[in-house]
């Protein structure tokens, strides 16, 4: 992703389902798809919360001064993140 190898920072949150174990399905989802950035399990749901996610996924965008510019629910092309995180730069 052009953006990203700009300088951008991407860290995941994990929501579990309740019939889950906590860390089983991120890490296994982050290996299969070869993420290299850090996920943390958001236990009580309190980051989903702080953000209003709904559903999942959700792409939260945040810029340098720690303010949410864009919040995306549901699955995005490489092209359409490029397109939310560009302006940013």
């Amino acid at each position: 992703m052009d953006a990203i190898s700009r300088g951008t920072r991407a860290a995941g949150c994990w929501c579990r389902r309740r019939h889950e174990r906590p860390a089983g399905p991120a890490a296994r989802f982050a290996a299969k798809h070869g993420l290299s950035y850090p996920i943390v399990y958001d236990a009580g749901d309190r980051i989903a919360a702080l953000y209003g996610v709904r559903s999942l996924p959700t792409l939260v965008v945040i810029d340098t001064g720690g303010n949410v510019v864009e919040v995306h629910s549901g699955y995005e092309s490489e092209r359409a993140l490029n397109r939310m995180i560009e302006p940013l730069l």
